[in-house]
């Protein structure tokens, strides 16, 4: 009864979703601005001002800031630019002495996009073609298992893990979104957890984070579109048919809220590798 009740309110979220909030270009990554990001020991929130993006406080008495929609490229701290990421939202968790970690989220994809944009990481988490076009014929195949421990193959969603020169950690990996079309999310992480003493990891703002200094006149103020896109909104913007592209069945929808905000057209499965890839 509760599954049932929970996809009726689905449902009903696809024809409140035709009202369309905003142009559909608002939905596209081409459209979004584009920012460069040094990453190194001492990376601040001050450096994520001076980038040019502008986080911004989803509660007051969070320590997580959060930005949204930009095109994204990471330097490391030898200054090799990393690919780029179209960043449909992010989350920054400042400290005193620097940033804990920067995690960046794109929109949902289908098999065929993610294969693009996970293929110039590959070199990065020492994986092959080969292993993501096998990981992403799991995906087509068991879309909601395939990283069940127990039932499916790849529990860590593909991830791959390295380090930087001064032991800030980088990570990447798949985010399962819950639906079919669009069943994943491309994740990059950051991580000065290994940089920082213990006393500076336990060292937290009193009350709402500050701007940092320099920019003490910006607003921290969130949004009206902060959090994720609407996923209901996007499948029209895209043109899809709401009920086939959220490819969910009563059962799936008792699994939790999706997360993925982002429908392009629909792709049954992943084009078939070259013939060097099928014969690995």
């Amino acid at each position: 009864m509760i599954k049932a009740l929970a996809f009726v309110m689905i449902l009903c979220g696809a024809a409140s979703a035709l009202e369309m909030r905003h142009p559909a270009d608002y939905y596209s990554p081409a459209s979004w601005p584009k920012f460069t990001l040094r990453v190194n020991k001492a990376t601040t929130l001050r450096d994520v001002f001076a980038a040019g993006l502008r986080p911004y406080l989803t509660d007051p008495q969070s320590h997580v800031l959060e930005f949204k929609h930009a095109n994204l490229r990471l330097a490391d701290s030898g200054g090799k630019l990393l690919p780029s990421v179209a960043v449909e939202q992010a989350e920054v968790r400042p400290q005193p002495s620097g940033l804990y970690n920067l995690i960046l989220r794109s929109q949902s994809s289908t098999t065929a996009e993610a294969r693009a944009a996970m293929t110039e990481w590959l070199p990065y988490i020492k994986k092959t073609p080969a292993d993501l076009y096998a990981f992403l014929k799991e995906v087509d195949l068991n879309p909601v298992n395939y990283d069940d421990p127990k039932l499916g193959k790849y529990p860590d969603g593909f991830a791959g893990t390295w380090e930087g020169r001064h032991k800030e950690q980088f990570s990447v990996w798949f985010q399962k979104s819950y639906f079919r079309e669009v069943p994943l999310r491309l994740t990059v992480q950051v991580s000065w957890h290994l940089v920082r003493t213990p006393a500076e990891l336990n060292t937290f703002y009193e009350g709402s984070i500050p701007p940092p200094p320099g920019y003490e006149k910006e607003s921290m103020a969130q949004p009206d579109d902060f959090g994720p896109d609407h996923v209901l909104e996007m499948m029209h913007a895209k043109g899809i048919p709401t009920l086939k592209g959220m490819g969910l069945t009563p059962e799936m929808a008792g699994v939790g809220r999706p997360t993925s905000k982002r429908q392009p057209r629909d792709q049954a499965a992943p084009p078939a590798p070259p013939a060097a890839e099928a014969a690995v």
